[in-house]
């Protein structure tokens, strides 16, 4: 198993055990999981996109809408939850053959 995979289902199990430790107290613990992003830090890394759903690499503003949305009154009833904002890249491997070509470039 490699360490993303371990480190992955680490995060995973620490936010849904302190999720149900803190909850009494009404905090909130929830996991935001990034794809790739596009950020200063990665200005000279050629990203692979191939395995994205939308065809596109991250923004920082893709990441800070759902953690804003997390820190918002509309998830007050939500906690222990995970969000993959990778673009469907953890969905798999998207498949456009057939599709004309206008269509996913767009």
């Amino acid at each position: 198993m490699s360490g993303y995979v371990v480190a992955k289902w680490g995060a995973r199990g620490l936010t849904k055990t302190v999720a149900l430790e803190l909850g009494a107290a009404n905090i909130r613990v929830n996991a935001v999981h990034p794809g790739q992003t596009q950020t200063p830090m990665t200005a000279d890394v050629t990203f692979d996109t191939s395995a994205v759903a939308l065809g596109r690499v991250g923004q920082p503003e893709d990441i800070a809408n759902a953690v804003l949305f997390f820190a918002s009154d509309d998830a007050l009833f939500v906690t222990g939850a995970e969000l993959a904002v990778d673009g469907g890249q953890s969905a798999g491997i998207a498949n456009y053959d057939g599709l004309p070509k206008n269509k996913v470039s767009g």
